[in-house]
């Protein structure tokens, strides 16, 4: 069937919408347009607003540091404890006092004191009959074994104190107990059953059987009567190919054990066999026994106490033996607390000998390692104005703490202590962590960072208002102000940037660095071709990277 095209007319009414209709597309496309650029413009146009600055590149010193703040505390704080059962009658300082060696503290009741002394006295006396009847406990003189078993390896020798022997080897002596020495081998095609041979360092040859196969490995036993603890052996087939080497072990094993005592002579030697109750070595020096060592210690705590009462009773009061200020009393007048009392703790005077203060400040997980003892620090008082103060590293705290996903550490520093410094005051240290003298300097804010590595801008068009001449730089420390440039620019360089509304500092190598090149993002040029060179990836203007 034949078919007619025909163009179809439009009416009047039919044409003015048309045209009306037209009209709102175009209009929306120019708006389009217009919004696209803005957004483009926004994006990766540089602000007009923001001020072109210039630095020329010029030696200095740079040095980056830890930065922390805390409370300072009194270093050395000493308590003199009152002894049990001294009343004192009149406490003669206050909490804050500055105070010398020798001033008084308190007087005392004497009768107090007296009794005191009586009492501790009595347990001196009490020590000394249990002293005396534990210096005729002893440890046997003779260690024993309690079953039957070869003596495979003894570390024991006539001189030799038990209590090293034992902290060095953990035994005495190694008996065997079921007759056989052991070796571990892969086990390839060996199974539990298997006979084998076992050839010794000195050529001997030992019959074995495989006993085992676990995870890979077989165990092989031979006799006990022969081979050495500790020797390197083979184990070959029938056919005397050879199956694996390794070390022979005691299959079942006893340690023979003592804790006192020295060793006067043996009973045993290597290859003994031996049975339950053979004398294996003799020991000296055996009278002191554990609990005759405690009642010593004992006995010396009371000693000092005895003597602090006997001086208190001589000089009729309780005298400081510092200088210092006195930072805590826990004690009040007419008080006197035993050891058997429910009063809060013994009595005692906190002195501080206002020597050194510290300060202990958080350290961030990624800067603690470059943080260490014996660093220098420069210490701020908030009460004290104008004034810094040296200190020094003198202790580091590495059990961490986390909080939102974010570890901190304790460093501490300390200073010397200066008038008007009072613990609980807010101070903060820098511990200067790394320095560089006669370094090549620019500022941090000129310095911009790629996926690849840093740059800076060498050149500024004031007529089209744009940076140029990106030259690739490398880098070594910066802190908040400035950075170290190691290669890249030389002296009497001059560097171009936009002046940032604010710098929060920058470390090379840590993170992305929040100040770059405002509206121009790298890697893939910036759009519509504002940023001369393209793309940061090859060479800048004027040649490879570093050339102007």
């Amino acid at each position: 069937m034949k078919q007619d095209r025909r163009s179809a007319k439009l009416s009047p009414k039919q044409k003015k919408k048309l045209i009306i209709t037209s009209a709102v597309i175009a209009v929306a496309a120019v708006s389009a347009v217009v919004i696209l650029r803005k957004t483009v413009s926004d994006k990766y146009g540089r602000n007009n607003e923001a001020e072109i600055l210039s630095a020329e590149v010029s030696r200095g010193s740079i040095s980056t540091s830890v930065y922390g703040s805390g409370l300072l505390s009194d270093d050395g704080v000493e308590e003199l404890e009152i002894p049990s059962g001294v009343e004192l009658e009149k406490i003669q300082v206050s909490a804050g006092d500055r105070i010398s060696p020798g001033d008084l503290l308190a007087t005392v009741n004497l009768n107090s004191v007296m009794l005191a002394m009586s009492d501790t006295g009595d347990e001196l006396d009490e020590l000394d009959a249990q002293i005396s009847s534990a210096a005729g406990e002893s440890v046997s003189s003779y260690i024993s074994s309690a079953v039957s078993g070869r003596v495979k390896k003894i570390y024991a020798a006539a001189g030799d104190s038990v209590a090293d022997l034992m902290y060095e080897n953990g035994a005495l002596m190694l008996v065997s107990l079921d007759g056989y020495m052991a070796v571990d081998i892969d086990s390839g095609k060996l199974a539990a059953g298997d006979s084998v041979t076992v050839t010794a360092p000195d050529g001997t040859e030992y019959p074995g059987d495989v006993s085992a196969v676990s995870a890979g490995t077989a165990t092989v036993l031979i006799t006990d009567n022969g081979p050495c603890c500790g020797d390197t052996v083979r184990v070959s087939d029938s056919g005397g190919n050879i199956l694996g080497s390794g070390e022979l072990y005691i299959h079942d094993q006893l340690r023979i054990v003592g804790y006192a005592g020295t060793v006067s002579y043996l009973c045993v030697s290597e290859g003994s066999v031996i049975y339950s109750g053979s004398t294996l070595l003799a020991l000296t020096d055996t009278g002191y026994t554990a609990d005759y060592e405690t009642l010593l210690a004992t006995r010396a705590v009371k000693e000092d106490e005895l003597q602090k009462l006997v001086k208190i009773y001589k000089e009729g009061a309780v005298y400081s033996d510092i200088g210092g200020t006195v930072k805590e009393i826990n004690a009040v007048d007419n008080d006197s607390r035993s050891g058997d009392s429910d009063d809060a703790g013994e009595q005692y005077f906190s002195i501080s000998p206002d020597s050194t203060m510290s300060v202990s400040i958080s350290v961030d997980e990624s800067e603690i390692l470059s943080v260490s003892v014996g660093q220098s620090a420069v210490v701020t008082v908030d009460s004290i104005s104008g004034m810094t103060f040296d200190g020094t590293v003198t202790e580091i705290d590495r059990a961490g703490t986390s909080s939102s996903g974010v570890t901190t550490y304790t460093a501490t520093v300390s200073i010397g202590k200066r008038d008007g410094m009072l613990a609980g005051m807010s101070a903060s240290a820098t511990i200067v962590i790394d320095g560089v003298t006669d370094a090549l300097l620019i500022p941090v804010d000129a310095l911009n960072k790629t996926g690849s590595g840093y740059y800076v801008c060498t050149s500024y068009d004031e007529t089209a208002g744009e940076l140029g001449g990106m030259t690739e730089v490398t880098v070594g420390i910066s802190n908040s102000n400035y950075v170290e440039i190691t290669g890249g620019l030389s002296e009497g360089d001059t560097v171009y940037y936009e002046e940032k509304q604010s710098s929060g500092g920058f470390t090379p190598g840590r993170g992305d660095f929040s100040g770059g090149m405002p509206g121009r993002d790298f890697g893939g040029g910036a759009p519509g071709g504002n940023m001369p060179g393209g793309d940061f990836g090859g060479g800048t203007p004027g040649g490879a990277p570093g050339g102007r």
